[in-house]
């Protein structure tokens, strides 16, 4: 995720009452891809997660910060589609 996306969440956490995007329940995560050599988009909704800590790693001459945010998941809802 690009810093300035996770500033807004953050941001919206705390507008909720939240402390961040960790506290906050039901966030939905969506994952969009294509598999190597297939036609098919396959798009997955994430549920029963949990986020593991934020890093914050900046390469030497990036231009856009990007923030790692791991997770597990433990159940999703898969839907496909022709590209």
């Amino acid at each position: 995720m690009l810093k300035n996306k996770l500033n807004d969440s953050q941001t919206a956490a705390r507008a909720l009452c939240y402390e961040d995007i960790n506290d906050v329940p039901n966030i939905v995560i969506i994952a969009a891809y294509l598999q190597k050599a297939e036609r098919l988009l396959k798009t997955n909704t994430l549920t029963s997660y949990k986020f593991g800590e934020i890093s914050h790693n900046m390469e030497q001459g990036a231009k856009y910060m990007e923030i790692e945010i791991p997770f597990k998941f433990l159940g999703k809802k898969s839907v496909c589609k022709f590209k």
